[in-house]
């Protein structure tokens, strides 16, 4: 079994590069010939970005209220 993460733990400054090169992977990003991100899977990076600022605005609310 693995060690369990938290969403706090996802979106922590440490762990953001892990987080957004885990969506690339994910969305199978490659570069194009003139050296912008490409994406295969485009909705699973767009869908995944959305959700992360969903649960950013639920750990902000979080925080307030603590």
């Amino acid at each position: 079994m693995g060690t369990s993460v938290t969403l706090e733990d996802v979106i922590s400054p440490e762990n953001f590069d892990d987080a957004v090169s885990a969506v690339r992977s994910l969305a199978m990003c490659m570069m194009s010939e003139r050296n912008y991100p490409q994406f295969k899977v485009p909705s699973i990076a767009l869908k995944v970005g959305n959700h992360l600022m969903s649960c950013c605005g639920i750990l902000k609310g979080k925080a307030i209220r603590n």
